[in-house]
């Protein structure tokens, strides 16, 4: 990844980061972001992951930033949402052994589906009353 394609798709997931942050009302948890050229070496098919301490309300974001070079506006949206899920659930990810790993994930999966929903939907209201 060049310095000008890391910059390009930093500067877009920081965007869309932004405009969700204050909509998961994450304001009181210290989020540090990590953007990384490179795939994860545990498994190139994640785009980003959440690590934390949810008792102290702070977390880690790594992004994967070549994951997010194929995908458009909008899957990167819904990745942003998906791990901004991941951080208000992180006291159920508790040592979670694998089935309970998997049964976060389906939830988060779930969450974002109806997130993206329900935020279209009020957008919908509000351009044509509906």
């Amino acid at each position: 990844m060049t310095d000008k394609e890391y910059a390009k798709q930093k500067a877009r997931i920081k965007k869309i980061i932004e405009k969700w942050h204050d909509v998961f009302e994450l304001g009181q948890w210290d989020i540090v972001f990590y953007w990384t050229r490179v795939l994860n070496e545990d498994n190139p098919r994640v785009k980003a992951q959440v690590k934390g301490d949810w008792q102290y309300r702070h977390c880690t974001m790594e992004l994967f930033l070549p994951m997010f070079e194929d995908n458009d506006d909008i899957e990167a949206e819904r990745t942003i949402i998906h791990e901004l899920t991941h951080v208000l659930l992180l006291p159920m990810a508790a040592k979670l052994d694998d089935d309970g790993a998997d049964n976060h994930e389906y939830t988060c999966v779930s969450l974002t589906r109806a997130i993206i929903r329900a935020y279209q939907t009020s957008i919908d209201v509000q351009r044509h009353g509906k």
